[in-house]
Order: structure tokens, then sequence, then C-alpha cells
């Protein structure tokens, strides 16, 4: 994330694409300390606490995101980093899972992987 920062401030990397990775990373991270329990074991996502997520992290993706979203490119760190951004809404509503599900479509048409193609099913 680091590395990434620095990308940013730099003027001839500060690119849609850099933005939107950073979001991407943002966002994962804004979950890590409600991922795994005290013994190491992976909480899944319907049973992660969510006021152990870092708002701050959440609300900087949210800004390289809409950053990212200027101009009209759109990447695979741009769809990815929105699918992220939709995990930080506790909420099961049926807008928030047709939302990554077409998100996943678009990844898929993008970018084909299987993990992918996994995470979308």
């Amino acid at each position: 994330m680091r590395l990434t920062g620095m990308l940013i401030y730099n003027p001839c990397t500060n690119t849609t694409s850099v933005r939107a990775l950073y979001a991407l990373m943002c966002f994962h991270a804004s979950r890590f300390p409600a991922r795994k329990d005290n013994s190491g074991a992976i909480i899944l996502y319907s049973d992660q606490d969510e006021n152990l997520w870092d708002k701050t992290f959440i609300q900087k993706g949210a800004f390289f995101l809409n950053e990212a979203s200027q101009g009209t490119d759109v990447t695979q760190y741009h769809l990815e980093a929105a699918i992220a951004y939709w995990h930080t809404f506790k909420t099961n509503a049926p807008e928030k899972w047709e939302n990554i599900l077409q998100l996943y479509n678009l990844l898929l048409q993008t970018v084909y992987s299987p993990i992918a193609a996994l995470n979308r099913v």
C-alpha cells in the first residue's frame, strides 16, 4: 500500500488504474481486523463484526475509487475495487448483491480468471 500511495503522489504514475488499485487495497485492509479470530481461524464475511472494520480505510478507499472513476478507463482494478466497496456494507439488500453480480460479469468479460468466476458464484 505504501508503494501504491507513492505512485499516486508522483505525477508520472498517478493514473486512474493506480488509484483504483489503491482503493481496492484500502477496502481489503479495512476488514483485516475482523477476518480472523484470536486463534487465527478465518471468520466468514457474514460472521464478521462490522465494528472491527476500519472506517478510515473505507473512507479512503471510497475517495480513491471516486478519483479513479474520473475518466473513461475501466480496468480490472476498478471492477475489483467496486466489488470490494460493496462488501463494506454489511446489509444484505438485493441491490447490493445485484450490483456485485453485474460487476463480476464485467470483470469476467474484461479479464477472465477461474478465481473470479468462482467468486461470482
